[in-house]
């Protein structure tokens, strides 16, 4: 739907489009009128009034592609090693992965860099970026990416961290 200038959308979704809202619900638009937004989140149909739908900042998955993204930390042990060597072997495994599995045909990006020096982690950014074909499997994605880190660590013996405590006793 446009208005009378054919290239202003009248409206930021469309009936069967996957939507994430700012407080991370995600579904699919099942109605859109003037007056009500309708979208399945979990199974369940959810209605909003219009206003309260773009309160939400509702961001269109469908329309353009979409980022998964995620903070991955590994050991202090590896910090020779992580911002060349590992956090390439991290891409390339991740991206060979995703490729080989039934979102292959849609991913069109896949990066991995060190995001911050942490506490207790050396945290890196891990991203892939889909075309909006794959968006149904958003969540499923999100869930995936972490998986696939997890089973690059475990294949390269790199060691993720845990928090730890240290305490000092007074003498």
């Amino acid at each position: 739907i446009s208005s009378a200038d054919e290239g202003e959308p009248w409206f930021p979704t469309r009936e069967n489009d996957f939507v994430l809202l700012i407080d991370d619900s995600y579904g699919r638009v099942s109605l859109q009128t003037p007056e009500v937004v309708q979208m399945l989140v979990a199974g369940a149909l959810t209605t909003f009034p219009v206003g309260a739908f773009l309160d939400k900042y509702p961001q269109n998955l469908s329309l353009n592609g979409f980022t998964v993204a995620m903070k991955f930390g590994i050991d202090y042990r590896h910090q020779s090693t992580v911002t060349a060597e590992i956090s390439k072997k991290l891409q390339d495994f991740i991206a060979t992965h995703l490729k080989d599995s039934r979102y292959g045909a849609h991913l069109k990006d896949c990066l991995v860099e060190l995001d911050e020096a942490a506490a207790s982690s050396l945290n890196l950014l891990v991203s892939a970026s889909f075309s909006g074909d794959a968006a149904d499997a958003y969540l499923h994605l999100r869930r995936l990416l972490q998986r696939l880190a997890v089973d690059a660590c475990n294949a390269n013996d790199w060691t993720m961290p845990f928090n730890q405590m240290t305490i000092h006793l007074a003498g």
